[in-house]
Parts: C-alpha cells; sequence; structure tokens
C-alpha cells in the first residue's frame, strides 16, 4: 500500500506524487502588462472551468537567456510589483524564480 507523501504546499493547494495533478501555468518573463493580464486570466479560467487547482509562475527576471541582447526584465520591484498585484487581482498563488539572496526581501 502506498502512503500519501506530502511533498508541499502552495498557498491552500497540496501537492503530492498521490494527489491529483495542479496546474502551474504562466509565463517565462513578464513582457507586457497587457500580456501577463491575458496570460492569468486564460490560465485561471480553463484550470476552474476544469476544476484544476491552478499556481501562477512568471519570471521578473530571465537571465538565462540565449542572447545577452534579448529582453531580460520589466526590472525587480517593477516586476514583484506586477506579481503581486496578479495574485491580489486574480486571488491566485504566485510563484517565481530567484537569482540572488537579496532578491527573498521582496
Amino acid at each position: 500500500m502506498t502512503q500519501d507523501v506530502k511533498i508541499t504546499t502552495v498557498n491552500e493547494i497540496d501537492l503530492s506524487n498521490n494527489l491529483p495533478f495542479a496546474v502551474f501555468g504562466g509565463m517565462t518573463v513578464i513582457e507586457s502588462y497587457d500580456v501577463f493580464i491575458k496570460v492569468a486570466e486564460s490560465f485561471k479560467q480553463a484550470c476552474e472551468d476544469l476544476v484544476i487547482p491552478f499556481i501562477f509562475i512568471a519570471s521578473f527576471d530571465k537571465a538565462n537567456r540565449s542572447s545577452v541582447d534579448s529582453y531580460r526584465c520589466p526590472g525587480l520591484e517593477n516586476g514583484v510589483e506586477l506579481l503581486s498585484k496578479i495574485k491580489t487581482d486574480f486571488c491566485l498563488p504566485i510563484i517565481t524564480d530567484l537569482h540572488e539572496a537579496s532578491h527573498v526581501q521582496y
């Protein structure tokens, strides 16, 4: 018999290898606020329609780009502000990546 091994909880969504899956979806990097909102809305609506827990993911800083000339980010403070707005406006749990220990304070 296998036991349910709890891996983690994001907001109130329990994640485990023995529980129904949750969708982590969003954007590789925040490019524009309009696109950001449309992506969040689309994922949230689709997951609500299918009754699937949803966690929004986006990066405020795309440090590992294929070219140094590629778009990198809206900036740390602006990016965190946009993530916070999506979290509040859409009532979504948010995850993002950190590149430096100093990012934790945000």
